[in-house]
């Protein structure tokens, strides 16, 4: 009997190799597929500052030019990406417009640097806060900061602990930072990140008390005063050591970064590079604050009138020098220069000093710049009429249409102060914090 062995095609024990093998491969393409670790704002974020960015970090690396060309935003928006690792980050050139809910699709045409796709979009959105009005309250307890939708009207603390003295807002909105004392009888001087509501301190100066930080418009330098010994120093945000500028109060940048301060011993106000060199400086017996243009070709600011015995502002030009009196005729007291962030308007405080106009308080004026020169003084108008109250403490909408102001009574100091706004036209004033000061906007 003869035993025949049946024979099977050779390819048939290729068959669950093949299978084997692709298993193996739909697992390793699966997982090699990248994925979304992180994105910023969150989803459902509300309150979003105006020149927040978009950050969406990946698994992997990425086919960088994929991503940016998958990136889908509602309502569209001009921008900048950046890329730091895996991390992508969007720059809004504009902020985003205020009340808004902005939406974000990232599709399936983002790959990685392999050419996988992730596996399905990713949609999200968050909402933009408005124009937000920080200031400090109360004005007769140990302040905190806070934020106000001045159109909705709802309130957000931004500081707990109390014993918050100033505060300034960085350039972008996306920074502010304060000073607040300290367990040694001082201050220090803290940074609060507006994106996270997360504060940091950048400097505790013991016993001494400083104030007034002033971050420089790129956010390099921050520059604040030594109360305690009179002195001006400036601060590399980078973790860099301090330098003493010299004596000094109240910095205040312009937009070209070069940087104002009153020297007391010199009694004039003197003007710096972001290096410390001096450009210029002029004389000035008051001391009291100044501010720059918008364009930062001049610099304002009250000065006495020894022969009227009265407080005048005085344009100055650090290129040549040349000094313009805004105040014009009459006995007035002029104070509290703020121009508008469009340079259109010179708002300041006025008082007259003649025995027929003179009053308790000084009020809220406005005044028109001329296209790209300083203001002229001739159209000078005021936009408040309360004789027993005080305005001050102007600040400025971004749109240049609204002005903040405090309002305290000059007769009755037990009255609290009051943040106010009006129109630029006069209209609509509306009284906003009963106890609050210090305002300033949020772009």
């Amino acid at each position: 009997m003869h035993f025949h062995r049946r024979t099977f095609p050779r390819w048939l024990i290729l068959i669950p190799i093949v299978i084997l093998l692709l298993i193996g491969g739909g697992i390793a393409f699966t997982r090699g597929r990248p994925t979304v670790t992180d994105m910023f704002p969150a989803p459902g974020t509300v309150a979003v500052p105006g020149l927040a960015p978009v950050r969406i970090t990946f698994s992997r690396a990425m086919n960088r030019e994929a991503v940016e060309q998958s990136l889908t935003i509602e309502p569209d928006q001009a921008g900048a990406f950046i890329w730091e690792g895996e991390t992508m980050t969007f720059t809004p050139t504009d902020p985003w417009p205020g009340g808004a809910v902005v939406s974000i699709t990232l599709g399936t045409g983002a790959r990685s640097s392999l050419g996988i796709p992730l596996e399905e979009a990713q949609v999200w959105s968050f909402s933009v806060a408005r124009t937000m009005l920080a200031y400090l309250w109360p004005a007769d307890g140990s302040a905190n900061l806070y934020m106000l939708d001045s159109v909705g009207g709802d309130v957000v603390q931004l500081t707990e602990s109390g014993g918050v003295l100033e505060f300034a807002v960085g350039a972008d909105g996306l920074l502010v930072y304060f000073s607040a004392e300290n367990e040694a009888g001082g201050s220090g001087l803290w940074r609060l990140a507006m994106l996270t509501r997360e504060s940091e301190r950048v400097l505790d100066c013991g016993s001494d008390l400083c104030a007034l930080p002033q971050p420089s418009p790129d956010g390099a330098w921050l520059a604040y005063e030594n109360t305690t010994r009179g002195e001006v120093w400036l601060m590399p945000l980078d973790g860099g050591e301090a330098v003493l500028l010299g004596n000094g109060t109240r910095p205040v940048w312009s937009s070209e970064g070069h940087l104002a301060f009153y020297d007391g011993v010199e009694r004039a106000f003197r003007v710096v590079d972001s290096a410390g060199a001096e450009l210029a400086s002029f004389p000035n017996e008051m001391g009291e604050p100044g501010a720059w243009s918008p364009n930062g070709s001049f610099f304002t600011a009250p000065d006495t009138d020894e022969e009227a015995d009265s407080s005048r502002l005085l344009t100055f030009l650090p290129v040549n020098g040349i000094v313009n009196d805004l105040s014009g005729e009459g006995l007035v007291e002029d104070t509290s220069p703020a121009y508008s962030p469009d340079g259109q308007w010179l708002a300041f405080a006025r008082k007259y000093l003649d025995t027929e106009r003179w009053t308790p308080g000084r009020q809220l004026w406005v005044m028109g710049v001329s296209a790209g020169r300083e203001a002229d003084g001739e159209n000078a108008h005021p936009l408040t009429d309360a004789e027993f109250y005080t305005h001050a403490s102007f600040a400025w909408s971004p749109d240049s249409q609204t002005i903040a102001f405090v309002r305290a009574h000059r007769t009755a100091p037990d009255v609290p102060p009051e943040v106010w706004i009006v129109n630029v036209d006069g209209s609509d004033p509306i009284l906003l914090v009963i106890g609050g000061y210090a305002p300033q906007w949020i772009p």
